[in-house]
């Protein structure tokens, strides 16, 4: 157990550690008289747990641009991309804006449980992520490293799993509302989040310690 507390798995902990923090602060917000004050709810844009979340999206930036520049992969500036991108979307609400649009000009309307800007949100996520998977897939074809392939295989079972808690848990959100599984749908959607992407700025921080350390061998 000693070893699972120390070392290579300590920013692991530390991480997780403060989102559970903030995820018993969100509980205490929902189910108690005493936190009242709104910036402790996870789900509030620019609230304490939101800018956390913009934080580790900030460092991932960094750790992949310096990837990039001591492995000479180039795929890992497409990550720093993606990264900027969720930064970006994150502070400002792009794709919430962009749904928003869509929604009007295409006139979709309510279907499912979802309001119609929900189905312009889907589309500006899909397109995002249609740019990604074009990059990636073209990096694929012309890359036979065995060991940056698998670390890009391990990189995007993350992102399929932050997708499912950012896409599925948020749309599962919306239909429940006003239910009583709501809370714990909402919980699952951003505290999902903040726990893959801890995990993923963990993981990408270990790429690099790993890196360094083989240098100092050599």
């Amino acid at each position: 157990m000693r070893r699972w507390l120390q070392g290579r798995y300590l920013l692991a902990w530390l991480l997780l550690l403060t989102d559970l923090g903030f995820i018993l602060l969100d509980i205490g917000y929902h189910r108690t008289p005493w936190i009242t004050f709104h910036f402790y709810c996870i789900g509030t844009d620019r609230g304490y747990a939101e800018v956390f979340q913009y934080v580790k999206e900030f460092w991932l930036i960094i750790l992949f641009v310096l990837l990039s520049f001591n492995t000479r992969f180039r795929i890992y500036v497409l990550w720093a991309g993606l990264f900027s991108y969720f930064l970006i979307d994150d502070a400002l609400c792009i794709h919430e804006s962009l749904g928003r649009i869509m929604a009007d000009f295409f006139q979709f309307v309510p279907a499912f449980g979802l309001r119609a800007k929900d189905f312009g949100e889907l589309i500006v996520s899909a397109s995002v992520g249609l740019v990604f998977v074009l990059g990636m897939g073209r990096w694929y074809l012309h890359c036979h490293d065995s060991l940056h392939r698998k670390i890009n295989d391990d990189l995007l079972k993350f992102l399929l799993a932050l997708g499912f808690c950012g896409i599925v848990f948020d749309m599962l959100h919306l239909v429940l509302q006003k239910t009583s599984w709501e809370a714990p749908f909402s919980i699952l959607e951003d505290g999902g989040e903040m726990v893959v992407m801890s995990l993923i700025l963990w993981y990408v921080f270990r790429l690099h310690e790993d890196r360094e350390a083989g240098r100092a061998r050599a």
